[in-house]
Parts: C-alpha cells; structure tokens; sequence
C-alpha cells in the first residue's frame, strides 16, 4: 500500500475529505505513516520535520536505475572482494552530520513543475541540484559478506536508497538498497503504530490528540483577550524569551492552533489556527 492509498483509505473510513500524512514512504517500504485528518491536517508539517528512523538493508554487488532492488540492473560484479566489517563502520562514520545528497530520479521531488519519477518512467534523466540533510546518528547490524543492516537517525528529506547508493561507492562497490522500514516519525514509533486491519477494526479509539503527538513543542496558555486576538489574526506581546512555534490554548485547555513566537521581539502571532476545536491525528 503506498502513501497515496493509505491517505485514500483513511478517506473512506472516517467520511472525511481532508486526511493528509507525514512525509511519503518509498513503495518498496514499510513502516510508520503518520495520518492526520480534519483541521489537525494543518499541523502536520510540524511532524514531517521532526527527525525520523529507518532500519535498511544494503545489497552489495550491483546498481540498479532506481537505487533499490526493484529497478533496472545497470552494473553487476559477480566476483567482488567483501569489505572487513571494521571497512563498513568506518564508512559509516563518515556519513555522520551534514551531508550533500542529490535526490533519486525515482523521487517525487519535483524539477521544473514536474515529479522526478515521472519523467524518468519517460526513460529520461535530467540534472538535480543537491542538498544537505543531517546523519544524526547510523550504526551496523548483521553483516554476511554481501548484506548489511544498519540503523539510521537522520533529518527530513533524507533519501536512504541514495545513501546506500554512496554508502557503496564509499567501499568501491555498487549497492542498492533491499530492504527498508521507517521505524519512527518524531514521536510516532513502529511499536505503537496501527496497521490497517487494526484502524479499521478500532477506528473510535486510534485517533490521538495533537497536543500528545507533538510533544516537543513548548505550551503557551492563553487569556480569552488575547485568544481572542489571535484567532483573529492579531500578534501579541509574548510572556517568555523563547524563539519557534508553540502550541497555543485557552483557558479550558482546548488547542486553539500554533503560534510563531519571537523572543527576542517579545512577539507571537499566529501560525497555523484552527477554526473550531482540532480533529486529532
């Protein structure tokens, strides 16, 4: 089930048009999908930044033209030397931090108004510009001599079917990625995660507040005056010296939306508001 159908299918069973997600999987992955639906949608790009997980598998041996195992097979060694498992980690420690990387053409990063993957369904490549995403932390599992396993802490928009790709070139080999689940989203990890059969089969009891979801933002209660102000469009003077957005209630507790504060303006105003009581996520 791809992104796509999984959003389509949460359209269905709650009746409701306005579902969206977190960052789109790769169709050749599993894992963690954080849905939203109703107003909370509005929320979701405070998810899709936060850090995520992945648990990948790396072939070694061969290079296809989509950087995983399902595409076309444009290099293969039949007799190729096995790195030392103490020549992979040293790889991998290279990939620590900031690192430059250019988005596969099986993407749907878009070039020019049009998606990566589409024009490369028409057979054609065309130049991408790079960027820089963040390896927070990596770390290698079982290793055979022609697979490894390892675990990635990395920033959004990381691509692990390019990271596996130079992972490979790192040790003078094609590598393509086989195997890959996302194992956590921010605060949405695998073990508490839902498949289909189960939201169908709880769908009253699966969805979550969003003030439980985005726990690490900083809280900001506010008087009926300046909620008031808020909801309508209005900045106001902010009470502490922090800087980013914020969740904003009232004096009930009800989550009014998120706020931008500035603190050295001494300013909020207001981000992301909703217009009745949040939908949950």
């Amino acid at each position: 089930m791809s992104s796509h159908d999984a959003v389509s299918f949460i359209r269905r069973l709650f009746n409701i048009r306005q579902v969206g997600h977190a960052g789109t999987l790769d169709p050749a992955a599993s894992g963690v999908l954080p849905l939203a639906v109703g107003p909370a949608t509005r929320l979701l790009e405070y998810i899709a930044g936060e850090e995520k997980a992945y648990r990948a598998e790396i072939t070694l041996g061969y290079e296809t033209d989509t950087g995983d195992d399902t595409g076309k097979i444009l290099t293969f060694c039949q007799n190729f030397r096995s790195p030392l498992r103490d020549e992979i980690e040293a790889v991998l420690a290279k990939m620590v931090g900031t690192i430059s990387q250019v988005p596969p053409m099986y993407s749907a990063v878009k070039v020019n108004g049009r998606k990566l993957y589409e024009i490369a369904a028409q057979g054609r490549e065309v130049e991408r510009s790079s960027r820089e995403v963040n390896i927070q932390r990596i770390s290698l599992l079982e290793y055979d001599g022609k697979k490894f396993y390892f675990d990635v802490i990395c920033s959004k928009g990381t691509y692990i079917r390019s990271l596996c790709v130079d992972i490979g070139k790192h040790l003078g080999l094609p590598a393509v990625m086989s195997f890959l689940v996302r194992t956590r989203v921010g605060s949405f990890r695998l073990e508490s995660a839902k498949t289909i059969e189960e939201i169908t089969e709880q769908k009253d009891r699966v969805l979550l507040e969003p003030s439980d979801v985005l726990v690490n933002l900083p809280t900001v209660f506010l008087t009926p005056r300046s909620a008031e102000k808020v909801r309508s469009g209005q900045t106001i003077a902010a009470a502490s010296r922090y800087s980013g957005i914020v969740l904003l209630y009232d004096t009930n507790g009800h989550l009014l939306g998120a706020g931008r504060q500035d603190g050295l303006a001494g300013t909020l105003a207001p981000a992301k508001i909703f217009p009745y009581s949040a939908e949950k996520v």
